[in-house]
Order: structure tokens, then C-alpha cells, then sequence
């Protein structure tokens, strides 16, 4: 398993956000910390550090990044131990579920002048307001692309070789079985994990998958067009690891989150990863994996069947990514005035007290959990 991790645990879809933080660690976690506080508090930073010295320390660190802002953190995780820190502030509220037992609440804002922050008070409500109404906006756009995705997945479903891709299935199928019937090591049987590999961002679509599959991991690449049946691929294969008892990782699709991007069984060394070309590039994302097996679904579309449908299709793909353009345009309009609404925060805190406390959590992580 990899040392250090990168993943997403909400996401802007084309349902709104999405969120899978309740995957960060399980409910019967050894401890959870739970972060309040404004934007520009210190969350992220604190979070960063703790991580970073965590990983110096010879830990296995996930790295939860925020998909408003992927230079920003939401969560880490330190899951050997079923320990994580959270940011529990909007949009993904978290409020303790076993407050005492394995939630703590850090309260950051007692560490901010509450007068400099009254002084900003009218400009940080407006922010606040301007900051969802871009958000509004995205979503608009990604539910937008989402009907136009459905057409151009139309046009390949109507053409697929369905006996084809049956044989495609039937051979991952077999492949994830005998592999279920030798494991590397006895079946933890634990409960599968959600959450996102990518995300749709500011800064465009951020894939991470490459720091979730080990390197000496076998792995399919799933590469086709919407419609060539990946999505339906993988569910089959996710019911056929819950039905061998594999234990795996499921991280769903940035865009359409009820379906899967890729599917890790780390107990059997294999991944299946769609491959989806606006979502990643396997000539860039793949270069040190050792084993790496690519699928093409296009190949079992019968061309007869979709070629009088060429100019729409290519009309549908324009579309589709001018939509997604303007989705993330607005995310970056979003984070411009989050931007804003830290600045009013920031010099507000009490940087020596935030340290303070962030040394104060890790002695106490080190010492009764670790």
C-alpha cells in the first residue's frame, strides 16, 4: 500500500456536491478530529503540517483534498490507525457522532479577534452570499452537461456489440475470481470504502488515482466513449468482488458520482480504472506502474450503426466541453471570493495560539493513539 495517498472525499457533480466523508475513516473510528471554524482559519495548514510530520515519523498519511479548492484540505487520515482530522465546517457539515467516545471538537475560533471580524461583518455576509451563487452556477452548467452527456452516450449504446462486451466482462470476471480463490493474504472481509480519485476543480478536472494503485499493482484501463458500457463494467465487477468477499476501494465518478471511476482490491493486487479521456491520459498518469493492461471498448462498437451520427456526436462532445468550461469557470469565480472571505479571517487569528494547539493535538495523538 502506498505510503502517501491523495483523494477526494466530496465532490462538484452534476447532482451538486456530493460527499463521502463518512468514508474518511469508519464509525468506529479510534479517533476523529473535527475542525470548526471560518475560511482562513488555519484548518488547511493545520492539517498540512500534521501530515507532513506525521509521514517524517514513518506514518502512512492520506492527503483528503477540497474539491472547491485542491490546494486545500479538507481531511487526513492516518488509516492504520482509524484516526483522521476533518474540516467540519460547509458544505460538509460534520458534527460528532460519538462526541467523547471518538469525536473531539477543535474550536479554532477561539483563537480569532472577534472585533476585527465584526469590522468586516456587512463584506463577509455579501461574500458569503456571492461565493454560493457561483456555486449555484456551476451546478447549473454540470447538470446541463450531464443531458447532453446522455446523448452522446446514446449513440454508442445503440451501437455496442453487446455479445462482445459480454466476453469482455466475462473475462475480467474470471480474472477477478481465480485471483479471489489465491489472495496474497487471508480476506479481511472489511466494508467497502467510498469516495473520489478526482474531482472537478477550479483548476479543471484533478485526477489522483495513480497515488492510489501500487505500482506492482495489476491494473485495467477501461478506455471508451460514454455509452461503450465502462460504467456497467465496473458495477458488475464491484457486485462480483462483494460476492467473493474481496475487500476493495470504490471511487466514484467526478461527474456522475452514483456510477465508478475505478475499483482497487488491494488484497489481490488489481485495479480497474476507467479510462475516460477527458478524465485522464494513461501516457501521462501511468508511467511507473509495471502492469498495465488497457481495454478498448470503442473497438466493439459497430461502426455501420454510428457513423450517421458523426456530426452529432462531434456536436455533443463541443457542447459537452463547453460546459464543462464554464462549470469550472464558475468554481474559479467561487474560490476568487473564498479567497476574499479568508483574507478577512486570516489576520484575524492568533497564529501563535493555532500553533500552539496544533502541537498540542499531535503529543496527544502520538501519545494516546499511536
Amino acid at each position: 500500500m502506498t505510503r502517501i495517498r491523495h483523494l477526494f472525499p466530496g465532490g462538484n457533480t452534476c447532482n451538486g456536491f456530493h460527499s463521502f466523508y463518512e468514508f474518511i475513516v469508519p464509525n468506529q473510528a479510534r479517533l476523529k478530529l473535527v475542525l470548526k471554524g471560518g475560511p482562513g482559519v488555519g484548518k488547511s495548514t493545520l492539517m498540512k503540517k500534521l501530515g507532513e510530520e506525521f509521514i517524517d515519523l514513518g506514518y502512512r498519511v492520506e492527503f483528503h483534498w477540497c474539491s472547491s479548492d485542491n490546494e486545500s484540505l479538507d481531511a487526513i487520515a492516518l488509516p492504520d490507525y482509524d484516526i483522521a482530522v476533518v474540516d467540519g465546517t460547509a458544505p460538509h457539515v460534520v458534527d460528532p457522532r460519538f462526541p467523547g467516545a471518538v469525536d473531539e471538537i477543535v474550536n479554532l475560533g477561539d483563537f480569532w479577534d472577534k472585533e476585527h471580524l465584526q469590522g468586516n461583518r456587512e463584506e463577509i455576509i455579501a461574500a458569503t452570499s456571492l461565493n454560493g451563487r457561483y456555486f449555484a452556477l456551476a451546478y447549473n452548467r454540470l447538470r446541463e452537461a450531464k443531458v447532453i452527456y446522455d446523448e452522446w452516450a446514446s449513440y454508442y449504446e445503440e451501437a455496442l456489440d453487446k455479445r462482445a462486451w459480454q466476453e469482455l466482462a466475462n473475462h475480467l470476471i474470471k480474472k477477478l475470481v481465480n485471483a479471489a480463490e489465491k489472495p496474497s493474504k487471508p480476506l479481511a472481509r472489511r466494508p467497502c470504502r467510498h469516495l473520489f480519485a478526482a474531482a472537478i476543480t477550479p483548476n479543471g478536472v484533478v485526477n489522483n488515482i495513480t497515488s492510489l494503485v501500487n505500482t506492482d499493482c495489476r491494473t485495467y484501463l477501461l478506455k471508451g466513449s460514454p455509452g461503450t458500457g465502462t460504467d456497467k463494467l465496473l458495477a458488475v465487477l464491484k457486485t462480483v468482488g462483494e460476492c467473493t468477499g474481496l475487500a476493495h476501494e470504490c471511487y466514484h465518478h467526478p461527474f456522475v458520482p452514483d456510477r465508478i471511476q475505478a475499483l482497487i482490491f488491494p488484497e489481490i493486487r488489481m485495479a480497474v480504472v476507467d479510462e475516460t479521456p477527458w478524465l485522464t491520459r494513461a501516457e501521462l498518469f501511468w508511467p511507473d506502474h509495471r502492469d498495465i493492461r488497457t481495454m478498448h471498448l470503442d473497438e466493439i462498437v459497430e461502426l455501420p450503426l454510428l457513423s450517421p451520427f458523426q456530426a452529432d456526436i462531434a456536436d455533443c462532445q463541443e457542447r459537452f466541453a463547453s460546459c464543462l468550461a464554464t462549470a469550472v469557470n464558475h468554481l474559479k469565480q467561487a474560490k476568487t471570493v473564498h479567497d476574499q472571505l479568508e483574507s478577512y479571517y486570516t489576520p484575524a487569528m492568533n497564529i501563535y495560539e493555532l500553533e500552539a494547539k496544533r502541537e498540542e493535538l499531535k503529543q496527544m495523538i502520538l501519545r494516546y493513539y499511536l
